[in-house]
């Protein structure tokens, strides 16, 4: 199921199909509405823990590229983690990532409400039910950089 939610007062609206978020909070009257997700209770759809997903983060770089690449699905697929880039040291992401890769990204983040953030090293996008989304806002110079490489 879908609905919306605010993130100010917390009040949420379950929807049985697709609806047009308000621009307001009819309880509080803040802008501040988010679209979620709602999956029935007890339905977790990642198994990898918070604590567990940063620490996958933290030693990705220091692993064997084989190792690297086993990491990133098991984030992806376990955590809703999305590794854009392992190293933002290295280099910008117009160098990592393709036109395809960069446009479905910025339409995750633009309309399924995923975070963006820099998380030890590397550039992830976070899946709106992934367990650290809660955490993580949307870093908006690695946002600004993906929406100047989408331009013409």
């Amino acid at each position: 199921m879908q609905g919306w939610k605010c993130e100010r007062c917390g009040f949420t609206h379950i929807a049985e199909a697709i609806e047009k978020i308000p621009s307001r909070c009819p309880s509080c009257r803040s802008t501040r509405v988010k679209s979620i997700i709602i999956r029935p209770e007890g339905e977790d759809r990642y198994e990898l823990s918070i604590r567990e997903i940063y620490g996958i983060l933290d030693r990705i770089t220091e692993l064997p590229v084989p190792e690297q690449e086993d990491a990133r699905k098991t984030l992806r697929e376990s955590g809703g983690v999305h590794v854009l880039c392992l190293d933002e040291r290295k280099g910008r992401l117009s160098e990592v990532l393709t036109r395809n890769e960069l446009e479905g990204y910025l339409s995750l983040i633009r309309t399924q409400n995923f975070g963006l953030a820099v998380i030890g090293h590397s550039v992830v996008a976070i899946s709106p039910d992934s367990p650290i989304r809660p955490h993580v806002g949307l870093n908006r110079s690695k946002l600004d950089e993906l929406e100047g490489l989408s331009e013409p």
